[in-house]
């Protein structure tokens, strides 16, 4: 079943479920009445700031973060401070008390994960004036030379009269401590909304924001992020080399290929910045191109297996897929792996095996025959063939795939051996 990449924050008329760091009343001068979200870097709180009287957000960094996570915490903190805009959440101040970092913003209804949560999906309209608010707020604060790095529906947040306003600048984490990945490998930014330049180690800017608000559409408008496993490592993976699966036929396509074009593996063939994604929706002719080169009919067939696969369904995706599968028809590819990971789900391994051998032999794309490998890894692991999981991964680095997140495939590789007890080659 699918994972929920980006959980709802807690009920804002829910029984608190947390207590403040360390019992604590006051944070900042804050009073702490309840949680509203919690995640691996912290804490959000609704609190009082009874000097004003008027109730605040809290953002409280968790108490086990790394002193590199906490000092980054208040730089970034410093470098927004002042940052105003009718589309970014405010920052009312931040700083240490007792060795907690806190960030106190105004206070919002809602985020539109909340919303995503309850309503599954966002109409035309709606996506149409998302973009319209979320660009103007990150536009005006990448002229003052700040990227945000996490830009996600949890960081998306509704105002009481419907604007949608941007929040949690600078405070993505660093998944390699999370991921325990090797020293000096940084990847920032939450993985089902991450860039394929990031997820390679490269530095991000706004290109990169961009492909994250795309991934961010994407989910709004699907449901669904683009790319969903309950591994990390493997979303990052495919979101730099993987194909975009095709949106859902009822959004518009003017909408579609404006997201498509946000999602381009390639940052140079994304739009520039905001103000060409904001041109882009007021004429939907400007962003050009079909955003799935794939049949119509092969398009049918994968969509019906993907909702058949939400559904538990195997034994439809099979039905549907193996046809196009064995012929090497147009799209077969991708049909061969979403056959793959149907197969995996029942616990037909061996079957699914086959299907990837197919891939890595006979696939025309190099990134394709990289996705197979690295899904044939997998697969060897959780038989605890660890030198042969090995072999796999080692393999990948033969294929010319500039896109590839080595480093991620290097730190997977040495953690292996570790298990293994393997001496580093």
């Amino acid at each position: 079943m699918a994972h929920s990449p980006d959980p709802a924050p807690l009920d804002r008329d829910a029984t608190p479920a947390g207590a403040p760091p360390r019992g604590q009343s006051r944070v900042g001068g804050y009073l702490i009445e309840r949680p509203i979200a919690s995640g691996a870097s912290g804490t959000v709180y609704r609190a009082l700031d009874e000097r004003h009287g008027r109730r605040i957000a809290l953002k409280v960094l968790s108490e086990s973060a790394l002193p590199q996570a906490r000092e980054r915490f208040l730089r970034e903190m410093r470098t927004i401070a002042g940052l105003q805009h009718p589309n970014i959440a405010l920052l009312l101040g931040a700083g240490e008390d007792r060795g907690i970092a806190w960030a106190a913003m105004e206070l919002m209804p809602a985020s539109l994960s909340q919303e995503l949560h309850q309503r599954g999906r966002f109409s035309a309209d709606d996506l149409r004036a998302i973009v319209r608010d979320v660009c103007l707020g990150l536009d005006a604060a990448w002229r003052r030379g700040i990227v945000h790095r996490d830009v996600k529906p949890s960081n998306l947040l509704r105002s009481a009269d419907g604007t949608v306003k941007v929040a949690d600048f600078g405070l993505a984490k660093d998944l390699s401590l999370e991921l325990n990945l090797a020293a000096g490998d940084a990847v920032i930014g939450t993985p089902w909304y991450l860039s394929p330049e990031e997820a390679a180690g490269k530095p991000g800017g706004v290109v990169s924001d961009l492909y994250s608000l795309g991934a961010t559409l994407y989910h709004l408008a699907a449901g669904r992020p683009p790319f969903d496993s309950a591994n990390v490592l493997d979303v990052i993976v495919r979101h730099a080399i993987e194909p975009v699966p095709p949106l859902p036929d009822d959004v518009p396509p003017s909408m579609a290929r404006l997201i498509m074009s946000l999602l381009e593996k390639d940052p140079a063939n994304r739009p520039a910045d905001y103000q060409a994604v904001l041109a882009a929706l007021d004429d939907g002719d400007q962003v050009d191109g079909d955003p799935d080169s794939t049949g119509a009919l092969t398009r049918t067939l994968l969509g019906a297996a993907r909702a058949a696969l939400q559904l538990g369904r195997g034994r439809r995706v099979r039905t549907l897929l193996e046809p196009l599968v064995s012929a090497h028809d147009e799209g077969w590819t991708r049909a061969g792996f979403l056959l793959a990971a149907a197969l995996e789900e029942s616990q037909a391994l061996t079957e699914a095996r086959a299907i990837l051998d197919d891939i890595v032999e006979n696939a025309a794309c190099p990134d394709d025959r990289a996705l197979a490998l690295w899904n044939l890894g997998r697969l060897v692991e959780k038989d605890r063939a660890f030198e042969r999981a090995i072999e796999i991964y080692s393999s990948i680095k033969t294929i010319s795939t500039p896109r590839f997140p080595l480093t991620l495939l290097e730190a997977r590789i040495a953690r292996l051996r570790s298990r293994a007890a393997i001496p580093p080659a």
